[in-house]
């Protein structure tokens, strides 16, 4: 009887002690969709993940375009002499990859660890000056352009609202030229012909084709 009420009390002991020791139940962490600081950290970590992203001073200009999960197409001159189209793949959009390193509690405090956890598949090819010069200047009399439209448009907004496009792609557009302009933008394609809003559209769509064209079919 006194034995079975040691190995009783042992017994009892011992899940007492397993349910002290227990790990906590694992709890989410934040999302990044309402974090202010989410756009800066992302872009750092695009910086860090594109090719020669250590060469101190980066590129001289650069047009990107981001294509949701689909890819991203980069135009750059990191010395003003060598000029590229770089185009860069992945199967998810760079913030669903930090994102779900951000609920499962994984996400660095530091962008460099953070890019190293991205896997990017990029391809480069090099462009005549010429041509670089080319999509420079219609990049940016696209924007002028889109710009121009925006102030024509502004009675029309201030009495009639603005417009939803639903279910369409969805661009991401930056500009930089080394301290002087740097601007961001999203256009969204409405698939109406003669809509002057999708100016910006076409150019892509132009950058797109240049693209498949410079660049190997991949299987």
């Amino acid at each position: 009887m006194i034995r079975f009420l040691l190995v009783l009390m042992l017994a009892q002991t011992s899940m007492l002690w397993a349910q002290t020791i227990a790990p906590p139940p694992s709890k989410a962490c934040p999302s990044l969709e309402d974090n202010t600081d989410t756009a800066l950290y992302a872009g750092d970590v695009w910086r860090l993940v594109m090719p020669d992203s250590d060469i101190p001073g980066g590129p001289v200009i650069m047009i990107s375009v981001s294509t949701g999960s689909a890819s991203k197409l980069i135009l750059r001159t990191m010395d003003g002499k060598k000029f590229e189209l770089l185009r860069g793949t992945h199967k998810q959009s760079l913030f669903e990859i930090l994102n779900q390193l951000a609920v499962s509690c994984q996400l660095p405090v530091s962008a460099d660890i953070a890019a190293k956890r991205i896997s990017v598949h990029w391809e480069t090819v090099e462009i005549s000056s010429d041509k670089f010069a080319a999509l420079h200047r219609s990049f940016t009399a696209t924007l002028s352009q889109t710009m121009e439209d925006a102030q024509k448009r502004y009675g029309t907004v201030l009495v009639h609202g603005g417009r939803i496009i639903f279910h369409s792609p969805e661009f991401h557009v930056m500009y930089d030229n080394d301290g002087y302009e740097h601007i961001e933008t999203v256009v969204q394609e409405s698939g109406r012909k003669n809509d002057s809003s999708q100016l910006m559209v076409q150019w892509i769509h132009q950058l797109q084709i240049l693209a498949d064209q410079m660049f190997p079919a991949t299987k």
